[in-house]
């Protein structure tokens, strides 16, 4: 069975991993998984610390994270909400806002605090 994102998920920048997400779900406000809100493909990610590519790029200044994302890959390819697909513990992206695109993957689903780790 697949594990479904919620609101409470976790994400790990791979190039700054001292970065916090806050997810904000724009399509899905009513369908839930345990209990709470589920993630589709249309959740961006507000990030909050330092930019660790950006700010080796700005020879030491410090650059707040600005996450861009590219688009969801290994969704629920079956499930959708409002036409959007759901996001699952695999689900994973790139921040294109550094000058390489960097993994962003999951941390933790948001469910009952299991961690599972994408890819």
């Amino acid at each position: 069975m697949k594990k479904y994102l919620t609101i409470d998920a976790k994400f790990k920048c791979n190039a700054s991993p001292k970065v916090d997400f806050t997810c904000l779900e724009s399509v899905n406000k009513k369908v839930k998984y345990n209990g709470k809100i589920v993630l589709t493909d249309s959740v961006r990610l507000i990030g909050r610390g330092k930019c660790e590519p950006l700010t080796l790029a700005a020879q030491g200044t410090p650059i707040p994270c600005c996450c861009s994302l590219q688009g969801w890959l290994s969704t629920d390819n079956v499930a959708k909400i409002c036409g959007k697909f759901l996001l699952i513990e695999s689900s994973r992206n790139f921040c294109t806002a550094t000058p390489v695109p960097v993994p962003i993957t999951v941390k933790q689903s948001g469910t009952n605090g299991k961690f599972f780790h994408g890819d």
